[in-house]
């Protein structure tokens, strides 16, 4: 998709864009580029007119595939500062603790809630211990 002089997004747009990019509530992403919440909906609406979007999502995909918005700035924001658990993990960590889980499927979210926060946990003593 090309950009013409109509699609071109102001900085107010881009900003308001990127802001819903990184998954920021509309009430927090208006508070952080600086408008209203009535004023950044009327901004989000206007690019998603300007892009011939449909929603704010299908704006925010056309603004990065013409690279109006940073894909860098938006990846660097949305990564995991942990990734997610690996199935064969969890079930090892379950196992060795003698907790029930599933041999198959997906795993319980209490589950990997209390895998995660032991990961953790762990890598805070470790942390702690390298000091």
């Amino acid at each position: 998709m090309e950009t013409t002089d109509r699609t071109v997004l102001d900085d107010r747009e881009r900003a308001a864009l990127t802001a819903i990019a990184i998954g920021l509530p509309q009430e927090q992403a208006a508070r952080r580029v600086g408008l209203s919440t009535r004023t950044f909906r009327r901004v989000l609406a206007g690019a998603a007119e300007k892009l011939g979007a449909t929603e704010t999502i299908h704006a925010v995909a056309l603004a990065a595939a013409t690279g109006q918005i940073d894909h860098a700035h938006i990846q660097a924001r949305t990564s995991p500062l942990y990734p997610a658990p690996i199935p064969k993990d969890v079930r090892a960590w379950a196992a060795e603790r003698g907790v029930h889980c599933p041999p198959r499927g997906p795993i319980p979210c209490d589950l990997r809630s209390q895998y995660e926060a032991d990961v953790l946990s762990s890598r805070r003593h470790r942390a702690k211990a390298h000091r």
